[in-house]
């Protein structure tokens, strides 16, 4: 592929979300030879034609501490994360795991990656992944409406292009709600759907230990300018609109600096930042 993408499937337990996901993978390794990180092991041989040799194809299992640290492995690849509300649960927002990741989403296209995750609700995944996510497709398995159907045969996907990256229009301008049907037969038995995963690892917590860099208000000596564009380029990649002092002191704090509202606000005013006013009262930063 030649561009990076974040891809959420969602629906009820046994909906074919999973398979939705996976069948996107197996395109993605047959015909863009992409390496697929996955929680679910995809496995399966493939003919491009009936005397052509059969080609083995394998996905690699996702191991989340190396995709955290940004590992080379990861460039140019598909990383499939089943049930990631599991991880990156919505009312978590404030962990150490979930502001990484939202860190990480937000730096998909510089590294060549793209992301598909499953969820039976996207409320319930972290706030900063839906937001980067370019559609969001609701997937609803039709054996339960025709019951001669067998499970999985024929899925019902509901595609939302909130990016605008498949139509050329953004959700948000159109309201437009795209509808297709996935065959699922043939891709049955390229990967265990009964699979599952160490549900103590899913809870398991994330501690960042790094060197802390100080910014006061009255840093305009060197260490204040030579952050200054550090600052810049961190908050340039912000996810959101809008921003309230506190959350740009956390996200700064996560990356290693912290600074006094007043230096922030010196900061991002130097860097193209408005400081304005709410309703409520409150006062946000917005990009020029």
């Amino acid at each position: 592929m030649d561009d990076s993408y974040v891809l959420l499937f969602d629906g009820g337990r046994g909906g074919g979300k999973t398979m939705s996901a996976v069948v996107q993978c197996v395109i993605d390794m047959v015909c863009y030879g992409q390496t697929v990180f996955s929680m679910v092991p995809i496995i399966f041989d493939f003919k491009e034609s009936e005397n052509a040799p059969a080609v083995h194809y394998e996905s690699k299992m996702l191991d989340i501490d190396a995709l955290l640290l940004q590992d080379p492995m990861f460039k140019n690849s598909i990383v499939f994360w089943d049930e990631i509300n599991l991880w990156l649960f919505s009312r978590a927002h404030a962990t150490v795991l979930n502001k990484l990741s939202g860190l990480l989403v937000t730096l998909l296209r510089k590294l060549d990656m793209s992301l598909y995750a499953t969820s039976q609700f996207l409320s319930l995944v972290d706030k900063n992944i839906r937001i980067q996510a370019d559609a969001n497709i609701l997937c609803f398995d039709l054996h339960y409406q025709y019951r001669h159907l067998s499970k999985g045969q024929i899925i019902h996907q509901e595609l939302k292009d909130i990016s605008g990256k498949f139509t050329g229009r953004p959700f948000e301008t159109t309201g437009v709600t795209y509808e297709r049907l996935l065959h699922g037969n043939p891709f049955k038995g390229t990967y265990d759907t009964k699979k599952t995963f160490d549900i103590y690892e899913a809870q398991r917590r994330y501690r960042v230990k790094m060197g802390v860099k100080e910014i006061t208000r009255d840093g305009v000596d060197n260490s204040f300018t030579e952050m200054q564009e550090t600052v810049k380029k961190l908050c340039d990649e912000l996810p959101g609109e809008r921003w309230f002092t506190s959350d740009i002191q956390e996200y700064l704090g996560n990356n290693g600096i912290q600074a006094d509202s007043r230096a922030i606000g010196r900061m991002m005013k130097a860097a193209g930042y408005m400081h304005k006013q709410v309703a409520g009262g409150s006062y946000v930063y917005i990009r020029e």
